[in-house]
């Protein structure tokens, strides 16, 4: 048995001692579906419901959904502490033509594109009136024609028209059967947060005010972490067919935990479909997957996709110094305007998935040999401090070159072959001396999973189906997402980026150094020695069912395991 005492305190909200279940879920309700108990959570569907759920007697995470929500693809609810805003915002010009640039890449670009499209997640609060929308307030009244849940700003759909039209596209579906087959399937997927809705102003946070736009139902009044003067910024590149859209769960529930989120939609050819300036479409280019004639026309995709990374980063920086560039897609609106001095550049990581994870790579390789070669790029500079990869496909990555900053890579179980278990080997070779020593063998793998179970589709579509295509695995799919962005806050927050985050990448590594508030309790906080004794039962209970971590490999013993791939992290 675990031997737990906390070294804090936190705010008791229990009137006495003779509610235990009151006791257990006030401290911190925010963190009750963090990993280190929603391991072992359930639904209706049956999976085991957690200790702390138990004693609550309700499940947050997972509150009872309606018929058609059990028939028809949903979003789950983020489980951070802040409401998230989202909006999308196209620059035009972005890719013009820049001496460095062109030295560095020459002109080996896929596609010729005049324009960047990123979709921006964030701290929001959607209680407040934009200026924009104020006339519309007065006329009438709060609850707008197209808001949502009370507020003026409208969930957005997941799934718009031309996305529907490239998905159908990447898996071989006539444009006229998939536009109408996704728009029919999707019709009820709206993200959990809201459009164009303010940034979430710095400071206290009155719980009762934003808890209603983060869980549904509303938990009670609970300690949320007050909103930093700054948020972190994570830069995401999507993988093959994949849009700014596609990873809006991950997206979503990092911004929902304090910070901005800037998923750029690539115009390489590599997405399922993207329009420019509301006219030029960008269909999805096939190009393979092995042979050396494909890997030259990878690299050249990476390029161009390493210049929208400068392009995003330049984008970034002038709504950081309140500069307002326009917006191809909407003017209206101007949500960004707030992130004016509200954003840590200094506290800034590079993330994505599978042809995104090796871009990730590319990225961070070209910042190591920028540094080393003292350029300097101004608003377009590389300036990374860590990076997370999902799933990287290293295809078109050299693998020769190191990274200069600590790097998690995220596995699920099914995506691996020797070629890029050594690449990525190879790579993390050349980097383990920037490796934190607060994470020094930074590989995680989650059995159970397969490629897409980082990417919205599981959730929507159900494992059933693209578990029979081999794209999932048998884990719950909310509970497999859950699991990789808690592991991705926590190593962001142990390489000195702060987010309201779960401590779960160091429940895995010793569970018994866990601060117990870490997985979603304070003992402390009970108001009498009975109930303090009772929640540090509750808390043990999960620490030692969580040493197995039977859905968890950390470290890179796994590989070794299957591919006689000895640890980069090793070696002399």
């Amino acid at each position: 048995m675990v031997n737990v005492t906390a070294p804090g305190t936190a705010p008791s909200t229990s009137s006495g001692s003779s509610d235990r279940a009151s006791i257990a879920s006030a401290p911190t309700e925010y963190t009750s579906t963090l990993p280190g108990a929603y391991r072992s959570s359930t639904t209706s569907l049956g999976r085991r419901r957690s200790l702390l759920h138990i004693r609550a007697g309700r499940d947050p995470a997972h509150p009872p959904r309606a018929w058609y929500q059990r028939l028809l693809p949903h979003f789950s609810s983020y489980t951070g502490p802040y409401p998230v805003g989202v909006y999308d915002f196209e620059w035009e010009s972005a890719l013009a033509p820049d001496s460095a640039l062109r030295a560095q890449f020459g002109d080996a670009l896929v596609t010729d594109v005049q324009s960047l499209l990123v979709r921006v997640f964030y701290p929001a609060d959607p209680e407040v009136v934009a200026p924009e929308l104020e006339a519309e307030v007065a006329t009438y009244g709060h609850h707008l024609p197209q808001g949502h849940e009370g507020t003026p700003y409208k969930r957005p759909k997941w799934l718009g028209n031309y996305e529907g039209v490239g998905y159908g596209d990447f898996i071989r579906m006539p444009k006229w059967i998939s536009k109408a087959t996704f728009g029919a399937m999707f019709c009820t997927a709206r993200l959990p947060a809201y459009e164009n809705a303010p940034v979430l102003a710095p400071g206290p946070v009155d719980a009762a005010h934003v808890l209603p736009h983060v869980h549904e139902p509303p938990p009670t009044a609970a300690p949320i972490p007050p909103v930093p003067a700054q948020f972190p910024v994570i830069i995401f590149s999507h993988g093959l067919g994949g849009t700014k859209g596609t990873y809006s769960y991950v997206c979503g529930e990092l911004a929902s935990r304090g910070a901005v989120v800037v998923a750029i939609e690539h115009r390489d050819g590599s997405a399922s479909r993207s329009v420019e300036r509301q006219q030029v479409e960008h269909a999805y280019q096939r190009i393979g997957v092995t042979g050396e004639e494909n890997r030259v026309l990878r690299i050249n995709q990476v390029h161009h996709r390493v210049v929208e990374v400068r392009a995003a980063l330049a984008l970034v920086r002038q709504w950081a110094r309140g500069e307002s560039p326009a917006n191809q897609l909407d003017d209206k609106m101007h949500p960004w305007r707030a992130l004016a001095g509200r954003m840590d550049l200094g506290q800034m990581m590079m993330a994505g998935h599978s042809f995104g994870g090796g871009t990730s790579v590319a990225v961070l390789q070209q910042q190591r040999a920028d540094r080393e070669a003292g350029m300097n790029h101004g608003d377009a500079q590389m300036d990374f401090k860590a990076g997370y990869v999902m799933d990287p496909w290293l295809f078109a990555v050299d693998k020769k070159k190191g990274v200069d900053v600590p790097l998690l890579s995220a596995s699920t179980e099914t995506f691996h072959w020797p070629h890029n278990v050594e690449a990525m080997h190879d790579i993390y070779a050349l980097s383990k001396q920037y490796q934190s020593p607060q994470c020094p063998d930074p590989v995680v793998t989650t059995i159970g999973t397969a490629h897409q179970n980082h990417s919205d589709f599981v959730m929507l579509v159900g494992k059933g189906l693209l578990g029979k295509a081999k794209m999932a695995g048998p884990m719950d799919p909310v509970r497999a997402l859950q699991l990789h962005t808690a592991m991705a806050a926590s190593f962001m927050t142990r390489c000195g980026i702060p987010l309201a985050a779960p401590e779960y990448y160091g429940l895995l590594q010793d569970p018994h150094a866990v601060n117990p508030e870490h997985v979603g309790f304070a003992p402390e906080a009970a108001d009498d020695e009975d109930s303090k004794d009772d929640l540090r039962q509750v808390v043990n209970d999960v620490l030692d069912e969580d040493q197995t971590h039977p859905d968890v490999v950390l470290g890179w013993a796994w590989y070794k395991e299957k591919f006689d791939v000895p640890s980069p992290f090793s070696e002399s």
